[in-house]
């Protein structure tokens, strides 16, 4: 993954985009190895080393991290967003967290509610973060 990235990042067109399988799986371990190792070596070089385009990570979800230049994250959050029926349906879960020190936009079907093991109140927000629409109910 680690040399993966390198070679990506030295050859990837403007406005391209990095798809990293398996960085949450448990039975790849290398793969968020290399990713961490990839991203601690970029964060050494200087800014001004345009000899690879300094990625970083934008979306997480179906088992993917997706990575792009700066420049270009925040515009497919974005489009993510806008067209979000066509990626999946309403019982997916959203929020904005941060990796790597980036804002990530977050998909998930997993993560359930847990305040107090109960349904939250009109208007309260979820507190792992999340904005699914969707009633909440206990675990």
């Amino acid at each position: 993954t680690y040399a993966d990235l390198n070679t990506a990042a030295g050859s990837i067109a403007k406005g391209g985009i990095v798809i990293v399988d398996d960085f949450f799986a448990e039975g790849w371990p290398g793969v968020s190895e290399g990713v961490y190792r990839f991203f601690h070596e970029q964060e050494q070089r200087p800014q001004q080393d345009t000899a690879s385009a300094r990625l970083v990570p934008f979306f997480v979800g179906f088992n993917k991290v997706l990575l792009a230049e700066e420049e270009y994250a925040s515009g497919y959050q974005d489009v993510i967003l806008e067209r979000r029926s066509v990626i999946g349906d309403d019982s997916m879960r959203q929020k904005m967290t941060l990796m790597l020190g980036h804002p990530v936009l977050v998909f998930t079907e997993e993560v359930r509610c847990r305040k107090n093991v109960r349904s939250l109140l009109p208007g309260e927000q979820c507190p792992a973060g999340f904005s699914c629409g969707l009633p909440h109910e206990k675990p």
